[in-house]
């Protein structure tokens, strides 16, 4: 299991937020 942790400004970027998401979910590897 990974803690992903968004600063404040990234945060407010919904669009990369669920892009960074989209590709955390579909990670065959998750660091």
């Amino acid at each position: 299991m990974c803690t992903l942790i968004v600063p404040p400004p990234i945060a407010k970027n919904n669009r990369w937020l669920k892009q960074t998401v989209l590709n955390l979910a579909s990670d065959p590897n998750p660091r």
